[in-house]
């Protein structure tokens, strides 16, 4: 079986936007909302803690308030 699309890589800050529309909606609204697959929203929600640590790791210096706050 092979994959026959392109794969994509996604920052931190783009999951935390996917996560904060999922949790106020559902996954499939953020799956169609950011053309992402819904295993990836849900894998992303499990995540959380760790993506906020990436953001406030040395690569991620720059933190958005308003994500940190809304998620706090």
């Amino acid at each position: 079986m092979s994959f026959k699309g392109k794969r994509n890589s996604y920052d931190a800050q783009f999951k935390l936007k996917v996560i904060k529309f999922a949790e106020e909606n559902n996954n499939s609204a953020a799956d169609r909302h950011f053309a992402v697959s819904e295993k990836l929203v849900r894998d992303w929600r499990k995540q959380k803690k760790y993506l906020f640590e990436m953001l406030r790791a040395k690569r991620y210096r720059v933190v958005l308030p308003q994500i940190r706050d809304s998620f706090e």
